[in-house]
């Protein structure tokens, strides 16, 4: 009986140790991604009123939409299917999602909003965050 108690506080323990673990990378992960999601929004802003306040800005959106596709290409991401990468990653333990990609995702779209081209906020963040995980250990979740 004592042998079996004694088995019984181990296992606690170590289960124990574990919530607390991964409540810790919970916090941290969490404000990290907190922030990036908190700049993210203020650029996005900042974009925004800056190309309200000079609307000659508009006449550059070619030129956003060059920058754009000149990012992608030196990063390598011109084959890049996007949300549709971010599905497959989800579905598939065989791929990951480089880490480059969210940074880009995210600079394009403040790009795109500078110039006044159109696209949302929401889904950049949702999409760029398996880049984001990227590093993490995809079997222990």
């Amino acid at each position: 009986m004592r042998e079996t108690c004694e088995n019984m506080l181990r296992t606690w323990k170590s289960l124990f140790g574990a919530l607390i673990k991964w409540i810790i990378l919970s916090v941290v992960v969490g404000g990290i991604i907190g922030v990036i999601a908190s700049a993210f929004s203020y650029a996005v802003a900042y974009a925004t009123q800056f190309r309200e306040a000079y609307a000659w800005v508009l006449f550059g959106m070619p030129l956003g939409g060059l920058l754009i596709v000149f990012l992608y290409k030196i990063t390598g991401q011109e084959k890049n299917s996007g949300t549709n990468l971010v599905l497959t990653v989800v579905r598939s333990s065989h791929e990951d999602v480089p880490g480059r990609v969210a940074p880009l995702i995210l600079i394009a779209t403040v790009i795109t909003h500078l110039f006044g081209g159109s696209s949302g906020r929401e889904g950049q963040l949702c999409s760029s965050a398996p880049a984001w995980e990227t590093g993490s250990d995809r079997s222990s979740t």
